[in-house]
């Protein structure tokens, strides 16, 4: 079973309505064997991917998975959004000048890779942790803090700073270990007179 945050519905013109199932498998076609047997099944993006290529969809909605259920919406018939039931618009670099009679689908998820690597700091006055941050404080007086932070340690070195041989300390902060985290996108694309306008939302 795949541990989504959202599941879609997807209203059709004709007033039914598709509902992504939690193992987002396709009802629509069974599973077949690989080249080593294993059976491999589409997802439930399938299932509507020709309803979506003839312009049939008119709301597409992701739910949130949770106790309060946030939704997320893009109206196919003039282009709004919705979130919640509050309606919104995107402003593009190039405005509709005509409005279409129906707008195309787009939808999409995208795996995020967050990858950190220590961060380091020349002779700072202080560097202390706070709860799971550090706070750092520079030559000049000045306070940053950082969040997210496993560990921090130091490391002395002599070097040649300005043509005279010293003692550098230098401070590491290392954040914590790199993750990945499920993005949503949703939103329209249309053609009209030959030039291709989309507008999409971020949903996480």
């Amino acid at each position: 079973m795949k541990n989504l945050k959202y599941l879609f519905e997807a209203e059709h013109f004709d007033g039914t309505v598709y509902k992504q199932n939690k193992n987002d498998a396709s009802t629509k076609y069974p599973p077949t064997p690989d080249e080593d047997g294993e059976l491999q099944g589409k997802s439930c993006m399938s299932d509507i991917q020709e309803d979506i290529d003839y312009f049939n969809i008119k709301k597409f909605t992701l739910i949130e998975q949770t106790l309060m259920g946030k939704k997320v919406s893009v109206d196919l018939t003039d282009g709004h959004f919705e979130i919640d039931g509050n309606t919104f618009t995107v402003e593009g670099d190039r405005p509709l000048l005509v409005l279409p009679n129906r707008f195309k689908l787009i939808y999409f998820r995208v795996i995020r890779q967050n990858h950190c690597t220590p961060a380091r700091y020349m002779n700072p006055i202080s560097a202390q942790k706070i709860g799971k941050g550090i706070e750092v404080t520079n030559s000049k007086g000045e306070k940053h803090f950082y969040e997210r932070v496993e560990s921090s340690w130091k490391e002395e070195k002599d070097e040649i700073v300005n043509g005279q041989r010293q003692k550098v300390v230098y401070y590491y902060v290392k954040p914590v270990p790199p993750h990945s985290s499920l993005l949503y996108m949703i939103g329209w694309q249309v053609v009209i007179a030959g030039k291709t306008y989309t507008q999409k939302i971020l949903v996480q």
